[in-house]
């Protein structure tokens, strides 16, 4: 079964921490993860500072207990959220969502996110199920 690499994301509040907490809880059903530690994850990684790929893209990582490899899932969000510093910061309209294995080293992990958000600032952002597809192998492989 092919995952569908794209999630429709309907916000129950237009805020950071409100896109973060349905991320997560979306992340978490789709690869049978706890929902609690993909949130904790996501946090985590948002303290560290905001990764911007694109005008409207923002770049959320977590670590997951039952991922096996790197998987990555665009979230559109039903509305644009301001992204970054107290939501002072950039409107955001899609979240590329990296799921890191546990087992990876920081090093591993770190060089993975550059990567990806490498990758992900020459991409354009996919508008549909095939291009999503393609979108995931151009940032992720």
């Amino acid at each position: 079964m092919v995952r569908q690499p794209l999630i429709a994301l309907k916000l129950t509040a237009p805020s950071e921490l409100s896109a973060l907490r349905q991320s997560a809880e979306a992340l978490a059903r789709r690869f049978n993860l706890n929902v609690t530690g993909v949130h904790a994850s996501l946090l985590a990684s948002e303290v560290k500072g905001a990764h911007f790929v694109a005008a409207e893209t923002a770049l959320i990582f977590a670590s997951g207990q039952n991922i096996a490899t790197p998987q990555v899932v665009g979230l559109n969000l039903s509305q644009p959220v301001r992204w970054g510093e107290t939501g002072s910061g950039q409107a955001i309209s899609h979240l590329l969502a990296l799921l890191i294995p546990n087992d990876y080293g920081s090093e591993v992990a770190e060089n993975l996110l550059a990567q990806v958000a490498k990758r992900a600032r020459t991409a354009a952002w996919p508008l549909t199920s095939a291009a999503a597809h393609k979108y995931v192998q151009t940032v992720l492989n």
